[in-house]
């Protein structure tokens, strides 16, 4: 393809956008969040699994990072391994159906890294979503109810 090509679809897809005030073009990953303080990028039946940057920041340094074995099957809200940190110990669950199909090795030696990047780079792992996890995907919070949850919780731990 030309770019010439190339920059008359991007005007034409511009010209759309502003005429129907919707964006032109649809981003494929949707990512959601669980009560977990998890978060689930999803790119057609792939999800990657993660902590939030909440959830790093309240466990502290993180020190050790368990993770599931490749080829494992879950459903919802499975136990998926766990975190240590000088803070505390959280389990990480499954935020949908489905099985595992990577891990991020990298975190067995380099668990900081959940700290450092909990929404990129210091990803958990992967896995295909079972088809009857559409139900499920679709009770998981966008950012905007994720962090309204979170802001919940905070003045829930100060009224007590």
């Amino acid at each position: 393809m030309s770019i010439r090509l190339l920059a008359s679809r991007t005007n034409f897809l511009a010209s759309i956008s502003k005429a129907t005030s919707q964006p032109a073009l649809r981003c494929y990953a949707t990512k959601k969040y669980t009560p977990h303080h998890q978060w689930i990028s999803l790119d057609k039946r792939v999800g990657t699994v993660g902590i939030t940057n909440h959830a790093q920041e309240a466990l502290g340094e993180v020190s050790v990072v368990l993770l599931p074995e490749v080829g494992m099957e879950t459903e919802i809200d499975g136990e998926m391994g766990y975190i240590e940190s000088v803070k505390a110990n959280c389990d990480i669950y499954s935020p949908v159906s489905g099985k595992v199909t990577a891990i991020n090795g990298i975190l067995t030696d380099e668990p900081g890294l959940v700290n450092e990047s909990p929404e990129k780079e210091g990803w958990l792992y992967k896995l295909e979503v079972a088809e009857e996890a559409d139900a499920e995907i679709a009770n998981l919070m966008d950012a905007e109810a994720y962090h309204e949850f979170c802001i919940s919780k905070e003045e829930e731990n100060k009224s007590f």
